[in-house]
C-alpha cells in the first residue's frame, strides 16, 4: 500500500496525538490473519489473539483496498476476511476505510466484502473518514 503511505504517517501521528483510551496501527498484506505487522515492511508480527486478549471491545478500522485496486474478485480473499471479522468478533464495530473510490469497487472483491455483517466500508475521503467514525463511536453504520 506504498500509494497511501503518507496517509498512514499522518494517521499514525493523529493516533498518538490522540485521547484514544488504546490505538495501534498494524499491517497485512492482502488478507488480515493471525498475526499483524507493526510495520510496512511486515517485520515484527503481533498475534491477534493477543491483541483480542488484551482489548475486547475495541472497535476496528481497517484500511485496505480489498482487492479494487486490482479490479478482479477473489473468492478466496473473500473468505478468507470473512474468516477474520469472525475470529476478531470482541472488536466491534469495524469500520472499513477504501482508498478506492467506490465506483471502483463493482465487480471485485472489495464490492463482496463490503456486504459483509459487522463492516461498514466507506471511501477514504472526507465524508467516508467521518463516517467510519461515527460507526466506531457507535454513532450510525457507515454509508
Amino acid at each position: 500500500m506504498s500509494p497511501w503511505a503518507g496517509f498512514f504517517r499522518i494517521l499514525d501521528e493523529s493516533l498518538v496525538e490522540s485521547r484514544l483510551r488504546w490505538s495501534r496501527l498494524l499491517y497485512f498484506e492482502n488478507v488480515p490473519a493471525e498475526a499483524l505487522y507493526e510495520n510496512e515492511s511486515f517485520l515484527h508480527p503481533v498475534e491477534v489473539r493477543t491483541l483480542l486478549r488484551d482489548h475486547p471491545g475495541t472497535p476496528l478500522m481497517v484500511i485496505s483496498d480489498a482487492g479494487a485496486a486490482r479490479d478482479s474478485r477473489n473468492r478466496e480473499r473473500v473468505e478468507a476476511t470473512r474468516d477474520f471479522l469472525a475470529s476478531v468478533a470482541a472488536w466491534r464495530p469495524v469500520a472499513w476505510v477504501n482508498p478506492m473510490q467506490r465506483v471502483r469497487w463493482a465487480g471485485t472483491s472489495a464490492e463482496q466484502i463490503a456486504r459483509l455483517p459487522y463492516l461498514s466500508m466507506v471511501e477514504l475521503n472526507e465524508d467516508g473518514m467521518l463516517a467510519a467514525i461515527d460507526a466506531l463511536r457507535g454513532l450510525k453504520e457507515a454509508a
